[in-house]
């Protein structure tokens, strides 16, 4: 296959045996993180305790190790699990994140509630209002309030937002280090198997010397150079950031095109938490270059291990924009998946088209929008690949 762009998800990593999910995670925190078992087990009271030990100067805990290791957004996380036939599935973090900073109909927001909600607890162990307030708002409030000892009267939604976003920046470093924790050798070895698949689908297996190959990862994992056959990478960049390095260089956040689209949902300081303004934050001097990621003479798209939720929306329609997916008649997009116990087949059609679809919703002539998806089926340019590196 030639001139190829391949962008990877999680699927990839999953399919060559890494436990980088959600569920991966947090499972492990659940056995290895000595918070997430006091809290499972005691619960709200653990946090109680913890508000006796600052105001009474208990020193029952080490409190380096809880601010490290139960954050804001870890008990929002816990709080967010369900339970499914008796196995508990934990929740996706972007989502979430999403979620609690997203306003109602009556202009609230799950940080709007813990915000108010600290404010008339007075810094008490009595809690006013409990039944008003559901227990997850209380729980995060309690939380709040064991963290931070600041002037509550004059806490603000944006100042809200800062405090919040530094716990989200600890919350990823730790997720940063359970992910470099568990690549090895045999990780290496079944992404560059599957990366061979993934660049012969059309069944030629091209010299890389003689093609464009570049590859867009939305996961953390770094790439090495052995792990590309057929020759090296024109490129390679892990648009989240990459675990491994001295600084965490890895996003959670939430998508542009979602916060530009309903403006009046989202309070303006909850642009802290969106993936552009989060990577020209992390951008160093050494990151200002002219080299773009995004390569001439692409004539094949290839996408797999993506859920194609909306939270990456604004990626996706900057790629179709610099190819010209409607005109460009030379363009494919082929859509590979690998069957597994939780996939479905219909819900990954789905999400093809209304990835498709909502593509067609930001070009300018509407007409073009609406029939954008049949012309790509009529013209052949979808193409859905099922493969496998067993």
């Amino acid at each position: 296959m030639n001139n190829v762009l391949l962008i990877i998800g999680n699927g990839f990593d999953l399919q060559c045996k890494l436990p980088s999910s959600y569920n991966d995670y947090f499972n492990y925190c659940s056995d290895d993180n000595i918070w997430y078992k006091k809290y499972l087990v005691k619960g709200s009271t653990i946090l109680t305790r913890i508000i006796e030990d600052r105001n009474m100067n208990i020193k029952f805990l080490d409190r380096d190790s809880f601010f490290e290791n139960f954050t804001m957004w870890d008990l929002l996380f816990i709080t967010s699990r369900q339970f499914v036939k008796g196995e508990v599935r934990w929740c996706d973090i972007e989502k979430e994140i999403d979620k609690s900073l997203k306003l109602d109909e009556s202009g609230k927001s799950l940080w709007r509630d813990v915000q108010f909600r600290v404010q008339t607890a007075h810094r008490t162990l009595y809690m006013q209002g409990e039944n008003y307030f559901s227990e997850r708002i209380n729980l995060l409030a309690l939380l709040f309030i064991c963290r931070y000892d600041i002037d509550y009267k004059n806490l603000n939604e944006e100042y809200m937002h800062k405090l919040i976003f530094e716990e989200l920046t600890i919350f990823e470093k730790r997720f940063s280090d359970y992910i470099s924790s568990k690549i090895n050798d045999e990780y290496r070895k079944k992404a560059k198997k599957l990366f061979s698949v993934l660049f012969s689908l059309d069944g030629n297996k091209t010299n890389g010397k003689n093609s464009l190959r570049t590859v867009i990862s939305f996961n953390y994992t770094p790439l090495a150079n052995d792990m590309i056959p057929f020759g090296l990478c024109s490129s390679f960049n892990n648009v989240h950031g990459i675990v491994g390095t001295d600084i965490c260089d890895i996003i959670f956040g939430i998508d542009d095109y979602i916060v530009e689209k309903d403006k009046k949902l989202y309070h303006s300081s909850s642009v802290y938490f969106s993936k552009s303004y989060r990577k020209i934050k992390k951008l160093h001097a050494s990151d200002m270059h002219d080299k773009s990621l995004l390569k001439e003479n692409i004539n094949n798209i290839v996408i797999y291990g993506h859920s194609l939720n909306s939270a990456d929306y604004s990626y996706f329609q900057s790629i179709f924009d610099f190819y010209k997916l409607y005109e460009n008649k030379s363009m494919n997009i082929w859509f590979a998946y690998t069957k597994h116990e939780h996939f479905v087949e219909d819900e990954y059609y789905r999400s093809i088209r209304n990835l498709i679809q909502s593509y067609g919703n930001t070009l300018d002539n509407m007409n073009h929008g609406k029939n954008l998806f049949h012309k790509l089926l009529l013209e052949n340019r979808i193409k859905l690949v099922e493969c496998s590196i067993d």
